[in-house]
């Protein structure tokens, strides 16, 4: 697990996170109207938006992004 609590998983793509992240995570976004920025190349921001939706549900990232506090930028 990195420094920052992301971990991407080896010899088949995809990233994890650790418990404490993933609340933290949640809270930020959903109690607090935190935004979150995804900057990076296109594979991983397509991991990294599959993960938010396993942490908030479809509903959850579907509201992340009508408004408009899922910022990309990817490449």
């Amino acid at each position: 697990m990195g420094p920052d609590g992301w971990n991407r998983v080896e010899n088949g793509g995809g990233l994890s996170l650790d418990g404490p992240v993933t609340h933290e995570c949640q809270v930020l976004i959903e109690k607090q109207n935190g935004y979150f920025y995804i900057c990076g190349s296109t594979s991983m921001g397509k991991d990294v938006q599959n993960l938010l939706k396993e942490i908030l549900g479809e509903d959850g990232f579907k509201k992340l992004e009508t408004e408009k506090r899922l910022i990309k930028e990817l490449w």
